[in-house]
């Protein structure tokens, strides 16, 4: 064998090796992009599950407000529809029926209170989001 030769066929060798290695390389490389571009897809249609879940339940508490503003309006626009007798039962009614609505407070125009609404409570907003992470889950089922 020419001494020329061998170090042909080493040179081919190595660049053999090198290119299966950057094939393995690139492959992985691939891989690893793919799974996370599908892991990001598959977050992004959840996150727009959830969007639409709280989208509704803030409209449904919205519709809920409206109704009883609405059925507010209503009774004070009647003679004597300012007196407190005719109000309690009326606002209690409609916070039985609008579980969105913790309570009413009325105010005339001079700044008294006509109907004084229940305390504020002081607990946070910040709870588990349970119901509506189970929701979008079955939404996308």
């Amino acid at each position: 064998m020419p001494p020329g030769q061998h170090l042909r066929e080493s040179t081919a060798v190595v660049l053999f090796g090198t290119a299966v290695a950057l094939l393995v390389a690139v492959t992985f490389a691939s891989l690893i992009w793919s799974r996370h571009h599908d892991l990001y897809q598959g977050r992004q249609a959840e996150n727009r599950r959830l969007a639409a879940v709280l989208a509704r339940q803030v409209e449904s508490d919205l519709s809920q407000g409206q109704v009883v503003l609405a059925a507010l309006v209503a009774q004070l626009s009647r003679p004597h529809g300012e007196s407190p007798a005719a109000l309690v039962p009326l606002v209690q009614a409609l916070l039985a029926q609008a579980p969105a609505v913790a309570g009413v407070r009325v105010v005339r125009a001079d700044g008294t209170d006509l109907l004084d609404g229940p305390p504020v409570p002081a607990e946070s907003l910040d709870g588990p989001p349970g119901e509506y992470v189970f929701a979008a889950s079955m939404e996308g089922a």
